[in-house]
């Protein structure tokens, strides 16, 4: 048969090993590329049938039209075994096209030789029970022909998503033409590098989201061109322990400040009341020595309340330096809270006091040590800090759910807070006038706060009183 003029420019054309065969199998004609992967000379394999090239791939070619062939293009995916002239075999990946050119239906048949991506596969691939870095093998056109268990396992995907795609699947969309381009250059390149090195960089899963690697590229010499091995490290579990490290620091920086303030307490505070006991017990001593003892009993009932006042102190102290909070979480009953906490403090009050509650929310689950810590702070300086210039001290305690936080606002009437003093009202140890008592209450609530994982916010307006609000999660 006379091959048409179409099918030999086709073939000539072709830059892969293709052959046309007729309809019977018989070969009309073959470029020479398909004549040197079998190791025919020019010519030699016009009128052999198909099935003497690659008997396990294209049986019954000869019985009839396309018989055993599909009438679409497609690619028989599964490896092959081609067999050349001297009767070697090597693995084959063949691609099949039913076309009528010229009026002549024949088979285009392309071939590929899949040997030294296999070769490659054997010397870069470790078992993939024993690998633990991800590893992707990617040819010179960027396609990815090996991926790893550890790959599978990081992206999500499973190998016949992603043999045979490009890398860039697997980059963020807005990275994806720029990746292209450093692809081809480092291509280019050839040297083993770290890529963007000083930083993190994102891969993304099957499921579109992103994941923070590390990526190292070697690469390797191919007969079809030059391929690299990616080995990607995940960094997710080494930047959650940074930023744990991170906190750490950070806790570590406000206790060294604490320390500091401590030191400021026990230097100022709490050696006061340690000169008025020596000076008491100086005029009792010469008292003593005198005969006089009418004063005694005073003296003595006032040294005892000095030390009565610095163990309280020490101890409150001592209790935040620990950090000391019951943990377990239970159904905490607002009202009967606050009723304990109000009715505990209003008899030490030299002020009419007012209680206006909106408990709109009157049961939360959460530490009841840590929220009766708060709330008893929250009041406590509520009516130390009273206007005295006012009849009578209102307290507004409310209660409610936002955004599924628990809220608690405690209000006052009271003398508010200047502007110039809310960046220290949390901080140990301040003291905002005479009225105060050793400045650990609010630092308290705030601690307390944080470790229940919420937030406090304040406002505050001089001569108008001030609101604490306190957000609290769920089941803190």
């Amino acid at each position: 048969m006379t091959v048409p003029t179409t099918i030999a420019a086709a073939l000539e054309l072709a830059p892969v090993p293709m052959l046309a065969a007729a309809e019977n199998g018989a070969i009309l004609a073959a470029n020479p590329g398909m004549e040197a992967l079998f190791g025919y000379r020019s010519g030699a394999l016009i009128g052999q049938q198909v099935q003497a090239l690659v008997p396990s791939a294209i049986h019954g070619m000869q019985n009839g039209p396309f018989a055993g062939v599909p009438d679409q293009p497609r690619i028989m995916r599964q490896e092959l075994a081609g067999i050349t002239v001297s009767g070697e075999e090597f693995p084959l990946l063949l691609g099949l096209n039913p076309v009528t050119l010229d009026g002549v239906a024949c088979t285009m048949v392309s071939a590929v030789d899949i040997g030294p991506v296999l070769a490659q596969r054997k010397r870069h691939e470790t078992p993939d029970v024993a690998a633990d870095t991800a590893t992707i093998l990617t040819d010179h056109t960027g396609c990815i022909v090996l991926a790893n268990e550890a790959a599978l396992l990081l992206t999500g995907h499973n190998r016949d998503e992603l043999l045979g795609k490009p890398v860039e699947i697997l980059i963020p969309g807005s990275e994806r033409r720029r990746h292209v381009a450093h692809r081809k250059s480092y291509l280019a390149s050839g040297t083993g590098k770290q890529m963007s090195p000083g930083r993190v960089i994102s891969l993304i899963d099957r499921g579109g989201q992103s994941i923070p690697v590390q990526v190292s590229l070697t690469p390797v010499e191919g007969e079809d061109g030059r391929g690299v091995i990616c080995a990607i490290v995940d960094l997710r579990e080494q930047i959650a322990k940074n930023r744990m490290i991170e906190e750490q620091n950070r806790e570590l920086v406000v206790r060294n400040q604490e320390l500091t303030q401590f030191a400021y307490a026990i230097s100022h505070d709490l050696k006061a009341p340690l000169s008025s006991l020596q000076g008491l017990m100086a005029l009792m001593r010469e008292d003593i020595d005198a005969g006089d003892t009418g004063g005694l009993r005073a003296d003595l009932e006032q040294a005892l309340g000095i030390c009565e006042r610095s163990r309280k102190k020490v101890e409150r102290v001592l209790h935040l330096a620990r950090d000391q909070i019951d943990e377990s979480v239970g159904r905490v009953r607002l009202p009967e809270l606050v009723d304990t906490i109000w009715n505990g403090l209003l008899p030490g009050v030299d002020i009419v006091a007012e209680l206006v509650l909106d408990i709109l929310v009157d049961e939360v689950e959460t530490s009841e040590t840590g929220l009766e810590v708060i709330l008893h702070n929250l009041v406590s300086n509520a009516l130390t800090y009273h206007d005295p210039r006012k009849d009578r001290l209102v307290v507004r305690i409310g209660t409610a759910m936002s955004a599924g936080a628990f809220v608690l606002q405690v209000g006052d009437n009271g003398v508010g807070i200047d502007e110039t003093h809310r960046d220290r009202v949390f901080e140990l140890f301040q003291k905002l006038d005479s009225r105060a008592g050793d400045g650990i209450g609010l630092a308290l609530v705030q601690r307390h706060v944080a470790r229940l994982g919420g937030i406090i916010e304040m406002e505050s307006e001089p001569g108008r009183g001030t609101t604490f609000c306190v957000r609290l999660p769920l089941a803190a």
